[in-house]
This record gives C-alpha cells, sequence and structure tokens, in this order.
C-alpha cells in the first residue's frame, strides 16, 4: 500500500518540526532521508552516523547538520513521519467504513502491512520503514530526555493515531475503562510478534508472519474483540 503525503500536509504536520529545513524541497534532503533509511534499517541506529551518509551520498558531513540537528532528530523525523502516514492512512479508512468493529479490523491490517510512504517524487520504502519501527522506535522515547522530545511534540502523530483507536474502541463499548491503554497495545503487538516471528520464534506460534499477516490480524482482532465487550 502507498500512503501519499502532499508537502503541504507535510509542512503543517508535527513531523516538520524536527527538521532544520524541508527535505523534501531539495534533492539533498530526499537523498539525506532515503540513505538515512537504509543506513539504519541495515546497520542499526547506533551504527548509523552523518559521516556515513554523508559518504554514502557524496556530501560532506556538514551538510546533513543544515537538515537535522542531531542524529536524535533525524529518528524522531523518521518516527514522526510514519505514524504521521499511518493516521492518514487511518482517517482514510474511516471515511469508508461502516461500523466501528470493521474499523477496527482495518487499523489492524493497516499495522500488520509494510507502507510505502510517498511524498513528491520520494518513495519510503515500507518494509525498511517497518523494520526500523520494529527495531529502533523504543530507542525514540525509552530515553532520559523523552519528556524534552515530548514537549517539542515529537510523539504527536504517535498520539493522535492512538487517539482515534482509542475512540474507535469507546465506539464499541463506551464503558471501556483502558482505551488508550488498549489502543497503544494495540500498536505495539503486530510490531512484537512480527519480530518475535522472525528472530525468536518460540514465544509466538506466527512462525511466518509476513506471509501469514491475515492469521495474526485475525488472532489480535479475536482477542481486542472479547476484551472490549466483556
Amino acid at each position: 500500500m502507498n500512503i501519499i503525503i502532499n508537502v503541504e500536509e507535510y509542512d503543517n504536520s508535527p513531523t516538520s518540526a524536527f527538521a532544520l529545513r524541508n527535505p523534501w524541497k531539495t534533492k539533498l534532503g530526499k537523498h539525506i532521508i532515503q540513505c538515512a533509511i537504509q543506513l539504519i534499517e541495515s546497520d542499526g541506529y547506533e551504527q548509523c552516523t552523518f559521516k556515513k551518509i554523508g559518504i554514502i551520498i557524496g556530501s560532506p558531513e556538514a551538510s546533513l547538520y543544515r537538515y537535522f540537528e542531531s542524529k536524535h532528530k533525524l529518528l524522531l523525523f523518521i518516527m514522526s513521519l510514519y505514524w504521521f502516514a499511518l493516521d492518514k492512512a487511518y482517517k482514510d479508512v474511516l471515511i469508508h467504513t461502516k461500523s466501528p468493529e470493521e474499523a477496527l479490523k482495518n487499523v489492524i491490517n493497516l499495522l500488520s502491512a509494510p507502507n510505502n510512504i510517498v511524498i513528491q517524487d520520494s518513495i519510503l520504502n515500507g518494509d525498511l520503514l517497518n523494520n526500523i519501527v520494529i527495531i529502533e522506535s523504543s530507542k525514540a522515547f525509552l530515553t532520559k530526555h523523552v519528556d524534552e522530545d515530548n514537549l517539542e511534540g515529537a510523539f504527536l502523530t504517535l498520539k493522535a493515531f492512538a487517539s482515534k483507536i482509542a475512540h474507535n474502541i469507546l465506539l464499541i463499548n463506551p464503558d471501556y475503562p483502558y482505551s488508550r491503554a488498549l489502543a497503544s497495545t494495540i500498536i505495539e503487538i503486530p510490531l512484537q510478534q512480527s519480530h518475535f516471528s522472525k528472530h525468536l520464534p518460540s514465544l509466538t506460534e506466527f512462525k511466518a508472519i509476513n506471509s501469514n499477516k491475515n492469521e495474526c490480524s485475525e488472532w489480535l482482532l479475536h482477542l481486542i474483540m472479547n476484551t472490549v465487550k466483556k
């Protein structure tokens, strides 16, 4: 699935605050984002440096600092963009769904499948983004300065996405007392199960989640509906 974001939507999104200048308006900026995603996915966040990105794209390391204050801000940018895209896709899904149960099923399917993000003429690979979110997302918020990042709006797109899921849960059962906790759990489970199926298979029955996402999605939907409707 391709999630298309136009430049105006990006400019008005919380994500834009984590770049010093709009990367989508220059060839260099686009190359930085593409290369950063590839390098973080292949080598890991710790091994990714501005120097390495600069070497790969053939640009001085200093040029990256014109776009991002630090590697951490670059990671926050990527994470924020990912959740902004899923939030946008979910809003589109809600327009065409007939019931909150159907909407919940659709958001689980959305979370279970890699989604390409298309901005301008840049296509950000959904598989790479999905892997980064699975492996590296904790490094965005399990930090000593998470409160500062939160005040700067680092997690606004994730919270907006989670809020829509929580609202959907309350449409199913207005008396359910833990809608926000369940919403964040719904976001985490498909990512965790995907990781477990690939690297820690004894922790899950979903041995080939990439080729059997429907089974995981149906299980998660069944689990959630039983929880919400009790």
